[in-house]
């Protein structure tokens, strides 16, 4: 079977439609102006497009935009050479394809969701080792997270600076096996990144005038200022940690679930792997419904 080009399905959807919204225009303008009105073109109609060089503008501007528009479609972003992209949160993934809460979902429901599963999964297969998420309740330095979480297999972090608003920082997973000295060399290789992106975006805004794109120079220095926090906090060692992804047997993640600084265990199951999982950290100051959910940057944060 012929497999189907990416961004065909959009080109099918989106090209004919344009084609026929720019003839409805000829011939709505053809039946509103007599052809007296102007010279007549092939087949005695009137060259509405050659005659009224607005509607050309017009329509080539349409036909860009929707070109750019699958282009974009078909590209998608690629992850650098090296580095390994999460996969992509669902609405619909139930915990043995996804973790974290869903989009539409309120927080209060989700934390129940996650105390259900442990429970039963406890009743029924309590020596089990499994894979699970574990939301914190506020953001922990790299020492204090691995005093929580000594005794357990943890496979990743996840990890986001706290940033003045309008700010808004990434999701980064950080891939782990020994979690102190991991996570400081993460957050070593954050700094230089974050570094690196104030300085790609202070070349940009310097190519963006002032007086004539007021807004988007404001955006670019919102962003540089946001880069610069960022990677200050990692620099200094911050409590950025909200969330591990550990492997362990559904009694002990019931022992950590009772502890004051879990938000949140929720267990994806026995013979369920990390690397088909979907996985959305909650975060500490997250409460009501869930509108959106940030998608975690690439794992190991370079």
């Amino acid at each position: 079977m012929t497999r189907r080009r990416p961004g065909r399905a959009l080109d099918d959807r989106v090209l004919p439609v344009l084609g026929s919204f720019l003839r409805r225009l000829d011939r709505r303008s053809t039946e509103r102006v007599p052809p007296s009105a102007f010279p007549s073109g092939p087949a005695g109609r009137p060259p509405l497009l050659r005659e009224v060089p607005q509607l050309l503008v017009v329509g080539l501007a349409v036909l860009l935009i929707a070109g750019a528009a699958v282009l974009l479609a078909r590209s998608g972003p690629e992850p650098p050479s090296g580095l390994s992209r999460p996969a992509p949160p669902t609405a619909s993934a139930d915990a043995s394809t996804g973790l974290g809460p869903r989009v539409g979902e309120d927080v209060e429901a989700y934390l129940a969701r996650a105390r259900d599963g442990l429970a039963s999964l406890r009743t029924r297969e309590p020596a089990a080792g499994t894979v699970a998420l574990v939301s914190l309740r506020a953001y922990a330095t790299p020492a204090e997270a691995a005093t929580l979480l000594a005794g357990l297999q943890v496979q990743r972090a996840y990890v986001k600076a706290q940033l003045p608003a309008p700010q808004v920082a990434e999701v980064i997973p950080l891939d782990l096996r020994d979690p102190v000295p991991d996570l400081r060399a993460g957050y070593t290789r954050l700094a230089a990144r974050k570094d690196r992106d104030a300085a790609m975006l202070r070349t940009e805004a310097d190519g963006i005038d002032r007086a004539t794109m007021a807004g988007a120079r404001r955006a670019a220095e919102t962003s540089i200022a946001g880069a610069d926090q960022e990677a200050a906090a990692y620099a200094g060692g911050c409590a950025c940690v909200i969330a591990f992804v550990v492997t362990a047997p559904a009694t002990l993640l019931a022992e950590l679930a009772a502890g004051p600084q879990v938000r949140a265990v929720q267990v994806a199951g026995p013979a369920v792997a990390l690397a088909g999982l979907a996985v959305v950290p909650l975060l500490p100051e997250a409460t009501g419904l869930v509108t959106e959910i940030p998608r975690p940057a690439l794992v190991g944060g370079e």
